[in-house]
């Protein structure tokens, strides 16, 4: 990587950036907002050549893309023909304590992110035609997202579940592929009497689920009140269990 005499970190955001020139030195030259735009972003490289010019150097940048949104950034400053690293926000995290007292802010991530640059030399450097970061990005952010679905959707089941049937809500993790697809099919006392423990198995075994915890589950079956609200609540558990099936299968793809 070329040595440079201005680095510049920029800490990406989905409407804006920050961005933090330093120069050789760790000495903070500029810090500013910057639109998340082509003409602003433009507008920054032209600032930091000019920064550049006065010593005769070159200017390096650093970015941590934590958005997909950011992706006009790193776009823009390749096409412009400038050096660009990623700095992954691991560690701009393990480098915070450098900075004590600032407390977190764009700015401050901008400028751990442009010194973080400055002081390692094993940083991967992009490229135009590199696109795994950018994948790797919108990936990772999806799969951020629909873990927050599976986890509103576990919480809901158990909410329900809790309101009909609590000691089946109790038996079980149904954060796993076999309880929910248990209570999928058979989710109230009354259900899981009439199948009973070679009706239960079966089901299982049919839609490739493990079978430990029948026993528990015929147990709590001995509740013989039906608590209101039995049939609309057991609707949504099973429609809820096969939406975090499908979750799941997601998240493993």
């Amino acid at each position: 990587m070329t040595a440079a005499d201005v680095w510049v970190g920029i800490d990406a955001g989905k409407t804006s950036h920050h961005a933090a020139a330093i120069d050789a030195g760790g000495k903070k030259l500029w810090s500013v907002k910057v639109g998340n735009g082509q003409r602003q972003i433009e507008e920054l490289i032209d600032r930091a050549a000019k920064s550049a010019a006065k010593t005769g150097g070159q200017v390096q940048w650093a970015v941590d893309l934590v958005s997909p949104a950011a992706a006009l950034l790193p776009a823009i400053l390749l096409t412009s023909g400038q050096k660009v690293v990623y700095v992954p926000g691991r560690v701009v995290d393990g480098m915070a304590g450098v900075f004590r007292g600032e407390g977190k802010t764009d700015a401050k991530d901008a400028r751990i992110i442009a010194d973080t640059a400055r002081m390692r030399g094993d940083l991967t450097e992009l490229s135009a035609s590199d696109e795994l970061v950018v994948e790797l990005t919108r990936l990772t952010s999806y799969r951020a997202d629909v873990m927050a679905d599976w986890v509103r959707g576990i919480n809901r089941l158990r909410d329900l579940l809790t309101g009909i049937f609590p000691a089946l809500e109790r038996s079980f993790d149904f954060s796993t592929r076999s309880a929910l697809i248990l209570v999928a099919g058979y989710c109230t006392p009354g259900e899981i009497r009439q199948a009973g423990h070679e009706g239960l198995t079966g089901f299982l075994r049919e839609h490739g689920a493990w079978r430990k915890g029948i026993d528990a589950m015929v147990t709590a079956a001995q509740q013989s009140v039906a608590l209101p609200g039995e049939a609309t609540s057991a609707m949504l558990v099973k429609k809820l269990a096969r939406q975090l099936l499908a979750l799941d299968r997601e998240i493993g793809e």
